[in-house]
């Protein structure tokens, strides 16, 4: 995660994404993930399974 560090807004040491981490929360799938696993008929958890590794 650190190559995204201060990359825009969102990635910013002060933002959204790295206060999640901090608080060992998950964060969320992007929104065209969302929207591919819908037209695909794939749930979210099939995308995260192949994106954790």
């Amino acid at each position: 995660m650190a190559h995204n560090l201060n990359s825009c807004h969102i990635w910013s040491d002060l933002g959204p994404m790295f206060d999640a981490i901090d608080n060992v929360e998950e964060i969320p799938p992007p929104i065209w993930a969302v929207q591919r696993a819908e037209q695909l008929g794939q749930s979210l958890e099939s995308w995260r399974e192949r994106m954790s590794g």
